[in-house]
């Protein structure tokens, strides 16, 4: 019986895990044979207890973890590693330059101290030390990286809270687009998260703005909006006259007509306009203009 006692401990173990919320429960009689008792059809012997409880223990292990991943080890590491694409230069790139999908390709094999192709990611941006010629690998020793993966997801979860607290509801698959027009660092300061829920001739956007948050300057060339406070407070400049909004007020931004706006408390418009163009959002900064990254598209980001 102390060897079922340990083969149960085990199979517990195994199996444990805090955010189970689904029990299984066997239940088998066990028979302790005697001369005077003999065992019934519906138990099980001690020998035989014993082996089923091995044989669901070695199932569990087979199956894995469902919360956890069993450690890797460094040969599995360096086996899986000759399967991996390395990153390569596709032109001459000079030192301090950061780059772009533009700049690389992968190819078969990778060098030792290579960056790889499943190290590139839209939340890292890398940045040479020194110059790369065309076709030469990129190594990691020669670049600094900024894995901004964190910031992304604690702004995400920031305009949910905002959303939730409005009460204004969004379709289920939409992405969450994130402007951060001078860099992710400068987020709450400049900045905006944006949900685009239709763009045909017609549009319709669903633009959040937290607390203290403000919009730079742009106009458009082609696209008229109205712009419609949902929730909040906001203060919309126009050719820099500045107009305060109240939940339930709209306010129409022509082509051509320069606008910005802020928020002290945060709020929820929405944006109607005619349809939306990638190439048409001009920024009075040109720094603005210039940084080409300064969007991030999050799917997947609703519970």
């Amino acid at each position: 019986m102390k060897s079922i006692h340990k083969s149960l401990v085990e199979l517990h173990r195994v199996n444990e895990h805090p955010p189970l919320v689904i029990c299984h429960l066997f239940e088998k009689h066990i028979a302790l044979v005697t001369e005077e008792f003999p065992r019934n059809a519906y138990s099980a012997t001690p020998k035989e207890m014993k082996k089923w409880l091995d044989n669901a223990l070695k199932a569990l292990q087979m199956l894995g973890e469902e919360y956890d991943r069993h450690p890797i080890t460094q040969k599995e590491m360096a086996d899986l590693r000759q399967f991996k694409r390395g990153v390569f230069a596709k032109s001459d790139l000079p030192a301090g330059h950061k780059l772009q999908s533009k700049d690389i390709f992968f190819a078969f094999p990778n060098q030792a101290g290579q960056l790889l192709a499943n190290d590139i990611s839209k939340y890292i941006t890398y940045c040479l030390k020194t110059e790369v010629k065309a076709n030469a690998p990129i190594n990691c020793e020669n670049i600094t990286s900024d894995d901004y993966q964190k910031k992304a997801y604690a702004i995400v979860q920031k305009a949910k809270a905002l959303f939730k607290e409005a009460g204004v509801v969004y379709p289920g698959g939409a992405d969450l687009e994130i402007s951060h027009h001078y860099g992710i660092d400068n987020f709450f300061e400049n900045g905006s998260t944006m949900i685009t829920v239709v763009n045909r001739n017609y549009c319709k956007k669903l633009i959040a703005l937290l607390p203290g948050q403000s919009h730079p300057e742009q106009y458009h060339k082609q696209k008229e909006e109205t712009f419609h406070l949902l929730h909040g407070d906001v203060k919309l400049f126009l050719d820099g006259v500045p107009k305060e909004m109240k939940p339930g007020e709209t306010a129409i931004v022509e082509p051509g007509k320069k606008h910005s706006f802020s928020t002290e408390k945060g709020c929820i418009l929405e944006e109607i306009s005619s349809t939306h163009f990638q190439d048409d959002s001009f920024y009075s900064d040109a720094e603005i203009m210039a940084n080409r990254e300064r969007k991030t598209i999050i799917k997947y980001w609703i519970d």
